[in-house]
C-alpha cells in the first residue's frame, strides 16, 4: 500500500530491484569504473568509485526511510552491486514515492527502464577491463507484447532525451540576458511536460494509451521548433 508499514511490523524482504553484479578485489584499487552497454555497444549507465553521493533534498519525512545510497568499493574482498536496468538518470533534485519501505526507499527514477535483452557490464579496475553478458528478462506475469513494449520504450525515451536537452540548453543560456528569458521560459515548461509523460509512460508495464501517445508525439513535434530556436540563439 501506499502509506508506508511501520518499521516494527513484521515484513518479509524482497530481492534487489535490479541486475546483481558481484564483483571480488585480490588487493585494494585506486580506481574502478563499472560500465552498462547495449547489445549495440552504447554506454547506457556509467559508475565510478570516484562518484559523489547526491544531495538528499529537505524532506518531510524522517531520513529513516530512504535507501543507503551506494557507491563503488575499491577495497580488497568481495562486492554487490546493483544496476537498476535504467538509462543515465537525470541531474534533477531526489524525490521519493509515498510507497516507502524502511531504509530501503529508493528516489523516483528519472530515467526510463532499458528493454528487454542482452546486455554487457565492463568492469574496469586500475586500467585493466573485465567484461560479462547477462540478459534482462520480462516479468512472464506481463502479458504486453514486445511491439507495445518497444512503443512504450521508444516514446519514454523520446521524453528522457529531450529533458536532457532541455537541461543542457537551460544551462548553456543562463548568462545570455533578455533574448533567451523566454526561450527559457519554453524550455522549462517542455521539461516539465516530457518529465509528466515520461512518468505516464513508465508507471506500468500496460501499452500507452491512445491519449499518452499523442501527448507524446506532440510534445516531441513543439519541442523541435523550440529547439530550433534555441539552436539559432546559440550561434
Amino acid at each position: 500500500p501506499d502509506t508506508p508499514v511501520p518499521q516494527e511490523e513484521p515484513a518479509g524482504q524482497n530481492p534487489p530491484d535490479g541486475a546483481i553484479i558481484d564483483y571480488y578485489l585480490a588487493k585494494d584499487a585506486a580506481n574502478v569504473q563499472l560500465e552498462i552497454l547495449d547489445s549495440k555497444g552504447n554506454i547506457i549507465r556509467r559508475y565510478s568509485s570516484d562518484d559523489t553521493l547526491y544531495t538528499i533534498p529537505k524532506n518531510n519525512v524522517p531520513p529513516y526511510w530512504m535507501r543507503p545510497q551506494q557507491l563503488l568499493s575499491t577495497k580488497a574482498g568481495s562486492h554487490r552491486f546493483t544496476w537498476d536496468i535504467h538509462y543515465q538518470p537525470l541531474n534533477l533534485p531526489a524525490t521519493y514515492p509515498i510507497s516507502a519501505i524502511y531504509m530501503n526507499t529508493a528516489p523516483d527514477p528519472t530515467s526510463p527502464f532499458v528493454m528487454p535483452g542482452t546486455y554487457k557490464a565492463w568492469l574496469t579496475v586500475d586500467g585493466k577491463i573485465y567484461q560479462q553478458t547477462f540478459t534482462v528478462k520480462m516479468d512472464p506475469r506481463v502479458k504486453t507484447s514486445t511491439k507495445e513494449l518497444t512503443l512504450q520504450h521508444d516514446l519514454s525515451f523520446m521524453c528522457y532525451s529531450n529533458m536532457r536537452k532541455c537541461m543542457d540548453a537551460l544551462k548553456s543560456t543562463e548568462t545570455t540576458g533578455d533574448a533567451a528569458a523566454e526561450l527559457r521560459k519554453d524550455l522549462n515548461s517542455y521539461l516539465r511536460t516530457f518529465g509528466s509523460v515520461q512518468n505516464i509512460l513508465q508507471d506500468s508495464d500496460m501499452p500507452p494509451t491512445t491519449q499518452t501517445i499523442a501527448a507524446a508525439k506532440e510534445a516531441g513535434k513543439n519541442f523541435a521548433a523550440a529547439w530550433k530556436k534555441y539552436m539559432s540563439l546559440k550561434k
